[in-house]
């Protein structure tokens, strides 16, 4: 949170806060990343406490998800009511995209990953824009129960 709040503090435009937690994050766990890799062995068994979708590891899904709801509440974008309660946790799984990609990043001080964030925020962003489209108010509804559905089998 504290990497992420001049971005937060700084920024309205929802790419930019998005984009500038993402690159905090990856910044702040630069030091990190040779370990990410038998971390993320443990982390992927979904017996593991340490599971980021474990109960155990709940609160700090909590936190993370807290940073993306301010990311959204912050902005000022035209989020859709019907989006807004889901978004941060929908944000915190395209995190987690993000850090599955940053553990196998191998390229000179993971560059890849921040091209990866910097070319995918846009597009999330464009994605979030159009669940305000009437056409894809159906399409929203099926993702959003999907993702409610799914998220209860944790």
């Amino acid at each position: 949170m504290a990497a992420s709040r001049p971005v937060l503090d700084r920024e309205r435009d929802l790419a930019a806060r998005l984009r500038g937690v993402l690159r905090a994050w990856v910044e702040i766990n630069e030091s990190y990343h040779e370990f990410a890799g038998a971390f993320f062995k443990t982390a992927a068994d979904p017996r593991s406490p340490m599971s980021p979708f474990s109960r155990d590891s709940a609160p700090a899904k909590a936190r993370a998800t807290g940073i993306f709801r301010e990311v959204a509440e912050g902005s000022e974008a035209k989020l859709p009511a019907v989006l807004r309660p889901e978004l941060p946790n929908l944000l915190w799984l395209y995190q987690m995209g993000v850090v599955l990609y940053w553990v196998h990043d191998r390229s000179p001080g993971t560059e890849k990953t921040y091209e990866l964030i910097d070319r995918t925020v846009p597009l999330i962003v464009q994605l979030i824009g159009m669940a305000r489209l009437r056409m894809m108010r159906g399409v929203l509804a099926e993702v959003l129960d999907l993702v409610r559905s799914l998220s209860g089998a944790t």
